[in-house]
C-alpha cells in the first residue's frame, strides 16, 4: 500500500507477486548415466521456482523420446 499524509489521507493498492527463477535440485535429480542399449532407466529432473517450473524432456539428436510416465519430473525411458 503506499499512502500519503494529507488530510484526508490518500492511499493505494497494489498486489505484487513475488517470482522466483527455477532452481534445478542436486538431490534426487539424476546425474549422468551410461546403460545397456535395450534397457530401462529412470531420470529425475526436480525443480523448484514460483510459478513451478516445466521439465521438458528433449534428446541432443532431436529423436523422439518415447516417454512412458512424466509426472513431478521423473521419465522412465525405454533405450
Amino acid at each position: 500500500m503506499c499512502q500519503i499524509n494529507t488530510d484526508p489521507m490518500k492511499s493505494q493498492r497494489g498486489y505484487l507477486s513475488v517470482v522466483v527463477p527455477p532452481d534445478i535440485l542436486d538431490y534426487p535429480t539424476s546425474t549422468d548415466m551410461v546403460v545397456d542399449e535395450g534397457a530401462n532407466v529412470t531420470l529425475q529432473c526436480i525443480a523448484r521456482g514460483l510459478p513451478d517450473p516445466k521439465v521438458i524432456w528433449k534428446r541432443e539428436d532431436g529423436e523422439k523420446i518415447d516417454l512412458q510416465n512424466n509426472s513431478q519430473g521423473t521419465v522412465y525411458i525405454y533405450i
